[in-house]
Order: structure tokens, then C-alpha cells, then sequence
């Protein structure tokens, strides 16, 4: 579990959209009207969004986001927290381990209710920051921390702080269905995950499709000794010795592949044993039918162990001359492990299709 934490790093920092893709109702689920049952109920909750947003989960993380143009979004995960810790502190303890210059609180801990959680146990911290310091977007977001049952939930809802109509921002313009998110909530007793079979096609060379243009955006071939762990919005398959590969599309757009890269290394560093050493940056590589990519290497420590990370941003036009795409792939694994699985991990790039 460690290893695979410690690969999941990046992929997990640079927050990709992440879509679910199950319809059906729990016991004790009701659906209210214009909303779509997002999921939870192995974590110990319902959660409802909108009926016309994408789903999103990942890791025990449910939520949703408005479309692919609008990436405002709303999740809820249970967290630890030691009993002794108050939820003032924990929330403070977060903020001081969060990898932006600075931030502005505008909730302090305000009492509310989320969902079927009343005042007193649950708590909203809303804050604006800008995660690149030469970018001129900033972004706000809601946290919502409620407790049931012993467990404390965080609920978090992200937007841009720029204006999306004349006397509305993105975070402003979302507000009311987000509220109708939270007022919808309804905390539970944690179901028990019920498992499915899953079957993939494979092709001339053995290798598994495990997601398709339809739902991710691309088909990603597997090699079939790899496991899937996650197979629509953004997939993730697992290999031998703690390798990963994650690819999915890229949520912070707008910025130059140079920048982007370097605040996705800054913000590993915050996390490693010492500095993040780069291989290779910027160079131009083939990457399935991608009309661009861009391929950084790089190494680090984390707990003790070596990693090592191939990395590649992808453009590709879906529309030529009118809509671009943006996503990132990447591979990582313990350094003793890496040079092994490099071979099948460049076929699977070569099978990609966007």
C-alpha cells in the first residue's frame, strides 16, 4: 500500500476528472428530482449531484464536475483525524501542508449543517488561493467537515474566483446546486463493497482495452499481466513491484507545458525525501495518435524508497483549429523496478487512440 501511495502522488496532485460510471440505487437511497446518484454508500454515505454533471471517484473520493469547459466540482471523502484533534486544528494542520504560496481564509470554521449532520458537528472553511503565482486565475473553494457515526466526512467544492457572466463568478454562478449537494446529503452506517466480474477485449497482441473514446476520451490497451484499477474518466493500471500508470485529462489548462511541469515537481518536493531530480525535460515524443507530446523523467525518494517517473503532456485536437485537448500521463515505480517494466509500458503508449 505504501508503494502504491507513494506512485500515486503526482497523478493524485494534479487532480484529473475522474468519471464513475455506476447507475444503480443502494437500499435506502432515494433519488431527488434533476439529480443523479453519484455514489458513497461503501464510505458511509448518499451523495446526489446534479443530473446533467459528470461523476467523478477516486480512492473512496465521490463527487462530480460541472463539464469538461467548466471544471468547478464538488467531492466527499471520509478522513482521519486523531480524537484529540479538533477540527479547527486539523483543518489548520491541512492548510500548513497545502502547496500554495498563500491563501485567504474567508469561512473561519462557521457552523452549519450538511445534509442530515446539524450544527455543532459539522463546521465550513472557505478559503481563495492561486496555485501558480504567475497565473492570474485564482480558484475558491468550500470545505465542509461534518462527523457521523465517529467518522469525520470532508466535503469539498472547488471553482474559479473570475468572473464567468458580468455579476457572477464560476464559484458564485455553481452555488445553488451545490447548496441543493449538501442539503441532500445523507450520512450512513458504511455499505459492504459488493464485487462484479469485469471482462475486456483484447487485441492481435493479448493486450486488454480497458477504456474507450466514449467514456475516457481514448482507448488505453493493457498489457495482461497489469491489473485496472480504474477504467473511465481516467484510467490507472497497476504492475508488478509497485509500478502505475495513470493518464487522464489535464484539469489545469491555460498554462505553458514548461510551467506546468514545474509546479507539479514543486509540489512532489513538499512530499519527497529531498529535491525531485530531473532525467529529461521537454522533449518532443510519440505518444499513440497524440498530435503533441512533451516527455519529462525524473527521480525521487519517498519514505526510503527511490522512484522513478516518465511523464508526458498530451495535446491532442479533437476539433482541428477549434477544440484542444489536454491530458497527462504518467508512469511510476520503485527504481528497481522501473528499467524492467519500461518495454510494456512504451507499447501501451503506442496503442493509445484519442
Amino acid at each position: 500500500m505504501k508503494k502504491r501511495i507513494a506512485a500515486l502522488l503526482l497523478c493524485l496532485i494534479t487532480l484529473f476528472s475522474l468519471v464513475s460510471c455506476d447507475d444503480g440505487l443502494p437500499d435506502g437511497a432515494e433519488l431527488p428530482e434533476g439529480m443523479q446518484y453519484a455514489g458513497g454508500e461503501t464510505e458511509g454515505f448518499f451523495m446526489y449531484v446534479p443530473e446533467e454533471w459528470t461523476l467523478s471517484s477516486m480512492e473512496g473520493v465521490v463527487g462530480a464536475y460541472v463539464s469538461s469547459l467548466d471544471h468547478s466540482s464538488v467531492s466527499l471523502a471520509r478522513v482521519e483525524k486523531p480524537a484529540e484533534v479538533s477540527i479547527a486544528d486539523y483543518f489548520a494542520g491541512v492548510m500548513a501542508d497545502m502547496p500554495y504560496a498563500d491563501y485567504t481564509l474567508v469561512k473561519n470554521g462557521v457552523a452549519r449543517s450538511v445534509g442530515n449532520v446539524t450544527k455543532g458537528t459539522a463546521y465550513e472553511y472557505t478559503y481563495s488561493y492561486k496555485p501558480y503565482e504567475k497565473d492570474a486565475i485564482a480558484y475558491r473553494t468550500m470545505q465542509l467537515f461534518a462527523e457521523f457515526g465517529g467518522r469525520l466526512y470532508c466535503f469539498t467544492y472547488t471553482a474559479q474566483d473570475t468572473k464567468k457572466t458580468e455579476d457572477k463568478t464560476y464559484f458564485t454562478l455553481h452555488l445553488e446546486d451545490v447548496n441543493a449537494v449538501i442539503d441532500a446529503l445523507k450520512f450512513i452506517d458504511p455499505m459492504e463493497k459488493q464485487s462484479a466480474t469485469v471482462t475486456y477485449e483484447a487485441d492481435g497482441d493479448g493486450y486488454l482495452q480497458i477504456s474507450k473514446k466514449r467514456t475516457a476520451g481514448f482507448a488505453f490497451y493493457m498489457h495482461p499481466d497489469w491489473e485496472c484499477t480504474m477504467s473511465s474518466g481516467t484510467v490507472e493500471v497497476q504492475g508488478k513491484g509497485g509500478a502505475s500508470i495513470n493518464l487522464g485529462e489535464a484539469r489545469d489548462t491555460g498554462v505553458a507545458v514548461d510551467e506546468y511541469f514545474k509546479k507539479r515537481k514543486s509540489d512532489l518536493e513538499r512530499y519527497t525525501d529531498g529535491p525531485v531530480t530531473s532525467v529529461k525535460e521537454g522533449e518532443t515524443v510519440p505518444f499513440g495518435n497524440a498530435d503533441k507530446a512533451i516527455a519529462y523523467e525524473y527521480t525521487y525518494t519517498y519514505r526510503g524508497t527511490q522512484y522513478h517517473t516518465y511523464q508526458v503532456m498530451i495535446v491532442h485536437e479533437k476539433i482541428p483549429l477549434l477544440l484542444q485537448k489536454g491530458y497527462v500521463f504518467t508512469f511510476t515505480a520503485p527504481e528497481a523496478v522501473y528499467s524492467a517494466e519500461l518495454a510494456s509500458v512504451m507499447k501501451m503508449i503506442g496503442k493509445v487512440t484519442f
